[in-house]
């Protein structure tokens, strides 16, 4: 496991762990997951541009330690938050400032770039995402919703303040000792586990859901044809406009699948089986092979054609999956020696979708 993905592990676990768990926080139930992205994209937008300017000053190395510093620093504040009226607003605050210095994804990514390792920044916030999914149903099955508004809430954030302490230590060292492989089998292996053991067939063969068709319209569609013709052009505004269009369809994407799955409990653990199969998607497939599946997924959602749920969810990561690499790759490319730019356009795009 790299240092670069660990981060942004902890990044999205705690961002996706506040998502399930913001509704039972006794002195925030009543704003939910909507707040939640509100918050978060408007924040990392304003924190991207000055995290920007000082990356180009003082280089994307120390701007990723102050970033995990910030995200520890909050993420254990807000685990040890008394049950008061008045801690909403410590609580508004810490969001606010743990979403502005979240640098991990965007200047991970640059970094990774260099060395052609990109995809491990991406598995890494996919799998955030699966820590997050299993660690809230745990909670969920085992306390009960009126354990968690009492206490439990509190286990995501101690969970990710221990990870993020652990990382910070890793960064500072200025000889990091190499990460071990056996925590990556710990994880796929207990992520197999835990969606085997709840999966649906129910659920899984259902044909009532077709998220594909409820994202993009025939106007998407044609949109993103006529940029990839462009794109064969190699000019550098080509590819910045390509890659704005891929970016936006990746986040508005995993947005109304997270949406999805935080209404039904059910999709969970097809949930997870689909977030694995864009791990290996990011580990071993081309980018001219994630072209090709972009482009069979426009195909087939503008037949607007039904499939199993547990297939719609893998297609769908496949496109988010196939979006959000061959997106950022398209991104620093265009900016060339203007990448430090990386984390302002991601977050404004991410803004831009989640209207």
């Amino acid at each position: 496991m790299n240092i670069l993905a660990l981060g942004t592990i902890v990044e999205y676990f705690d961002f996706i762990s506040f998502s399930f768990i913001c509704k039972y926080i006794p002195f925030f139930g009543g704003y939910g997951t909507y707040t939640q992205f509100a918050l978060g994209y408007g924040a990392r937008l304003a924190g991207s541009l000055v995290m920007s300017l000082f990356s180009r000053r003082y280089g994307e190395q120390r701007m990723l330690i102050v970033s995990i510093f910030m995200i520890t620093l909050s993420t254990t504040i807000i685990a040890c938050l008394p049950n008061i009226p008045f801690s909403f607003y410590i609580l508004i605050l810490l969001r606010i400032i743990r979403f502005a210095f979240a640098f991990e994804f965007p200047a991970g990514f640059s970094v990774a770039s260099e060395s052609a390792k990109s995809y491990i920044v991406v598995n890494g916030a996919t799998k955030g995402y699966i820590l997050a999914t299993i660690v809230f149903s745990l909670i969920f099955n085992l306390l009960g919703s009126e354990a968690i508004s009492s206490f439990g809430w509190r286990i995501p954030f101690i969970i990710g303040g221990i990870a993020g302490f652990y990382l910070l230590l890793q960064r500072v060292d200025f000889s990091p000792k190499p990460m071990p492989i056996w925590p990556e089998y710990i994880f796929f292996t207990t992520a197999i586990l835990f969606a085997m053991y709840s999966f649906q067939p129910n659920v899984a063969f259902s044909t009532n859901i077709n998220i594909s068709c409820e994202m993009l319209t025939n106007l998407d569609i044609v949109t993103f044809l006529l940029a990839f013709v462009l794109l064969f052009f190699k000019e550098r505004y080509s590819k910045l406009i390509f890659s704005g269009l891929l970016l936006k369809y990746a986040f508005t994407c995993s947005i109304l699948q997270m949406k999805l799955v935080s209404i039904m409990p059910g999709l969970s653990s097809i949930n997870i089986l689909s977030l694995l199969f864009s791990c290996l998607i990011g580990t071993f497939i081309s980018k001219r092979y994630m072209y090709c599946s972009i482009i069979l997924y426009l195909c087939v959602s503008s037949m607007q054609m039904k499939f199993p749920v547990i297939l719609n969810l893998c297609f769908n990561q496949l496109f988010v999956t196939s979006c959000m690499i061959s997106g950022m790759s398209l991104l620093r490319e265009g900016l060339s020696k203007q990448k430090f730019l990386m984390p302002v356009i991601y977050n404004f795009i991410a803004f831009a979708a989640s209207l």
